[in-house]
């Protein structure tokens, strides 16, 4: 739902101290479950119904999100979702979008038509998100058109860029080795990574596929 913008960004909750929720739209609580990972459990959330905000995150309201269940839920079969969906890409208003993980069949999403960043970058920055914060790291994230790393750390003075082709690799390259003392270049395109393997002999520079960040020595 993140990627939908149906929830607000990460970046909104991290480093946060104190969290307020006015009432328990889904909306309002759908990041909520993020808060055990950062800042070792020192935020405070005050909510209206304490009671019902356990029944939310109960068991059976996680299989919620689970987007077959979403779609049952609300009265959508499987053949009538994908009508809507083929429907919306024939008239050019949404693209498919494939994802790859290294292993297995790629993941299908879907964006609005030329959207940037693209669904595909959200998707790699808040899986490593997810992925470094389930560490108990901290971590930052760079606002839309904020020139900064899209992930850094800095208890590790790291910086993780996901690159896809669309922007300038090689200045976010030198401006990243000049303010952190580790830079993980990633992406899931071998020509790309190729490329910044050439440019740059860095030490503190490593390029590789999304997947195998966290076969590197973070």
């Amino acid at each position: 739902m993140r990627l939908l913008k149906v929830l607000p960004p990460l970046e909104h909750i991290l480093g946060a101290k104190l969290v307020l929720i006015s009432h328990l739209h889904l909306d309002h609580i759908g990041s909520l479950d993020y808060l055990d990972l950062m800042e070792g459990n020192k935020i405070n959330v005050y909510i209206p119904h304490k009671n019902y905000y356990e029944e939310v995150l109960a068991e059976h309201w996680r299989l919620f999100f689970n987007w077959q269940g979403r779609r049952e839920w609300l009265g959508f079969s499987k053949e009538e979702y994908s009508k809507v969906v083929e429907s919306l890409i024939s008239k050019g208003i949404i693209e498919r979008v494939s994802v790859s993980m290294g292993k297995g069949r790629p993941i299908v999403l879907y964006q609005v038509k030329g959207r940037r960043p693209s669904v595909k970058h959200e998707y790699y920055v808040y899986w490593l998100l997810d992925k470094l914060t389930s560490k108990g790291l901290v971590c930052r994230l760079a606002r839309i058109g904020e020139a900064k790393p899209d992930i850094w750390v800095p208890k590790l003075s790291l910086a993780i860029n996901v690159e896809l082709g669309k922007s300038n690799i090689e200045e976010n390259v030198k401006k990243a080795l000049k303010e952190f003392k580790k830079v993980i270049v990633c992406s899931d395109d071998r020509k790309i990574l190729g490329r910044i393997k050439k440019k740059f002999k860095d030490r503190r520079l490593i390029a590789c596929y999304i997947w195998e960040v966290f076969k590197t020595n973070l």
